[in-house]
Order: structure tokens, then C-alpha cells, then sequence
């Protein structure tokens, strides 16, 4: 036997050993998938039903996670589901036909299918577009806000209040510092009140840089005494007259910059919006069954294709629906920002050092270098 004839049957002999151990692993895929649909399906199962019953602290978890898994996470949850929902289908069909069985029945299967979806797209992207205008609304309203006291600050001093002039200024510097503690709070799924607690009285003109956490939390004290300050300036020149007016026109845009920053902080799209996308998505996924489909394989791929993109529609609603909460949530930077910006002004004119000590002065200097 030659040489070349010995590699010949040695390489058949591994050709054959190869398709089989190729046939053996095929046949163990083949035993693990259905149990791998079923762990698939049960985790989709588990998660939708910990959201149902457990809104606020699922979706403050999601959102919390980075930029980048809640979509997939929410994807994979609503295909699982549609995989169920195709069990569930496959369950009562075998026992009462509810499929088509002719062309003819597909076609009308088909328009229905059409009608029901370009309604459902109707719905889905007015609920999205909504969402999204109300996110990039906040955001416009937080900045207004944050002009409107940097506007405040400039205001003439010694017209404000005769009984201490730097008072007023304190107050707009703890509104920053307290706006910023808002966000960490609404950050949280925690609800925020526009009003300062009334529990127990409390003077502004004791400590006006310090908030009392009696009063609430983050920035409602402060607005108070803001509000106490504007409502004591007695202008008595003509130049006091016109800052006074002025002033007033930033106070109310003030005001109701902030009412709108807390009402979308505690607002939410209606549950009956929510519940008509979920059902909705039930309803068209389940359109995807009735056509007469003979390969399994082809209605689950459609059936994950169709979940998977209601999934990321869906998503996307649920983040624009809380612009405060997650790593997609407005920015609270420029907060931090300010409030260093009116320390360091404050601190150079010697007016703070009994409210704030040097470091915190100095910690906003290395951030806004670092910056």
C-alpha cells in the first residue's frame, strides 16, 4: 500500500468520524432547544408580569441600567412573549381551527392584518411623538428656569432687602444646590411638591442660606424665602422702580418655570394609553398566526420580528415618559454648575464664608477646570 493510498483511508475514516460527532452534536442542539424556548419564554413571562405588578420599581431599575441594555432587555422581554402568545394560539387551534386553510383565507386574513396594523402605527407613533415632545418640553422649561434665576442674581442688591442686601442672593444660591437635590430625588422615582412643608414655623431671616429639611425636600424652603424677599421690595427711586419691574417679570417666568419642572417630574402618560399599545400589540401580534403557515420555524421568526419592533417603540415611549429618571434623563449638570458659579461670586465678596467654607468653593473651581 502506497503512501498516498494509507492518508486516502485515514482521511475517510475522519471524514466519518466528523459527521458524526457533527450528527451527535445536532441531535443534543436539537434536545436543549425546546427547553430553551421554555426558559426563554418563562423569563419574558416573569418579567412582563414583575412589571404589571411592580411599575415604579421596574422602570426606575431599567432606566437606571446603562444606555444601552434597556431596549434590548424590554426587545427580549416582548418577543418572549409573543413566542407564548403563539403557544397559547397553537394550543386552541389544534383544538378548534382558528387558522386560515385556504389562499383565499390568507388574502382576508392579509387585509385585515393591513387595516389593523397601519391603525395600530397610527396609535403607536402619536403615543411616541407625544413623549418625545413632552421630554424635549422639560428640557426647555429646565433651562428657563435655571436663566430666570441666573437672572434673579443680578438683581440690584441694596433695593431687594435693606434689613441684610446678601440675604436674597444666599436664598438663589440654596434653590441651586436644593434644584440640583430635586433632580437626585425625581432621579429615584421619588414624587416632588412645589410647596415648603408648613409643619413648623420657620423664619427666612435666621439662617437664609440654609435650607430646613423640616420644610420638604431640596429647593422648596428656599423658593419660599425667595418669594418672602420679592414680596418685602419697597422700590423708592425711579431706577429701583424699573429694576422692581423687571425683576418681577423674571420672577414669574421664575415661578412658573419651576411649577412646569415639578408638574413633568410627577406626570406620566395616562394608564389607558399604555394599556391600548399593550393590548393593541396582543391583538396584531396575534394576527400573525391566523395565516395558513405550515413551517413552524417562519411564523416564530415573524412572530419575534414583529414583538421585537413594537418592543423598540415601546422602549423608546417608556424613556421619553421620564425625562428625571435614568441615564437618559435630562441634564442636572447645570445646576451644579450655577450653584458653584454664585458661591464663587459670593465668596469673593466676602459674604459667604459663614454659609460655605472655603473647600466647597474651591471643589466647584477643580470642577468646572476639570470641565
Amino acid at each position: 500500500m502506497t503512501l498516498v493510498g494509507t492518508f486516502r483511508i485515514l482521511w475517510r475514516r475522519a471524514g466519518g468520524s466528523a459527521r458524526h460527532l457533527r450528527s451527535q452534536g445536532s441531535k443534543a442542539v436539537r434536545g436543549l432547544l425546546p427547553w430553551g424556548r421554555i426558559a426563554f419564554v418563562t423569563t419574558g413571562f416573569v418579567a412582563t408580569a414583575t412589571l404589571g405588578l411592580f411599575p415604579h420599581h421596574v422602570v426606575v431599575w431599567l432606566l437606571s441600567l446603562p444606555v444601552w441594555a434597556p431596549i434590548p432587555l424590554i426587545v427580549a422581554a416582548c418577543a418572549a412573549d409573543g413566542e407564548l402568545l403563539r403557544w397559547i394560539f397553537q394550543s386552541l387551534d389544534a383544538k378548534t381551527r382558528l387558522r386560515a386553510t385556504t389562499p383565499e383565507g390568507s388574502h382576508i386574513v392579509g387585509y385585515v392584518f393591513s387595516v389593523c396594523g397601519v391603525l395600530y402605527a397610527v396609535v403607536l407613533a402619536f403615543v411616541v411623538v407625544t413623549a418625545w415632545q413632552e421630554y424635549d418640553h422639560t428640557d426647555e422649561v429646565v433651562l428657563a428656569e435655571q436663566n430666570a434665576l441666573d437672572g434673579l442674581f443680578s438683581v440690584p442688591l441694596p433695593e431687594v432687602t435693606r434689613k441684610d442686601p446678601w440675604a436674597f442672593r444666599l436664598q438663589l444660591w440654596t434653590y441651586a444646590k436644593g434644584a440640583a437635590a430635586d433632580f437626585e430625588l425625581a432621579n429615584r422615582g421619588l414624587p416632588l411638591s412645589m410647596y415648603a412643608s408648613r409643619k413648623e414655623p420657620a423664619s427666612c431671616d435666621s439662617a437664609p442660606y440654609e435650607a430646613d429639611p423640616r420644610q420638604g425636600p431640596g429647593s422648596n424652603f428656599a423658593a419660599y424665602c425667595i418669594g418672602v424677599a420679592m414680596g418685602a421690595w419697597k422700590p423708592t427711586t425711579p431706577a429701583g422702580r424699573a429694576n422692581y419691574q423687571e425683576a418681577r417679570a423674571t420672577y414669574r417666568a421664575f415661578l412658573e418655570s419651576r411649577a412646569h419642572r415639578i408638574h413633568h417630574t410627577n406626570e406620566r402618560l395616562p394608564a389607558i394609553m399604555w394599556s391600548a399599545l399593550i393590548v393593541g400589540a396582543m391583538i396584531l401580534v396575534v394576527f400573525t398566526f391566523l395565516f395558513d403557515e405550515r413551517w413552524s420555524r417562519v411564523q416564530a421568526a415573524r412572530t419575534a420580528a414583529l414583538s421585537s419592533m413594537i418592543g423598540i417603540m415601546l422602549a423608546e415611549a417608556l424613556v421619553f415618559d421620564h425625562p428625571f429618571t435614568g441615564r437618559n434623563r435630562v441634564d442636572p449638570s447645570r445646576w451644579t454648575a450655577i450653584a458653584c458659579e454664585f458661591s464663587y461670586q459670593l465668596y469673593l465678596e466676602n459674604h459667604i464664608a459663614r454659609a460655605v467654607p472655603g473647600d466647597e468653593v474651591k471643589n466647584c473651581s477643580d470642577t468646572n477646570a476639570a470641565q
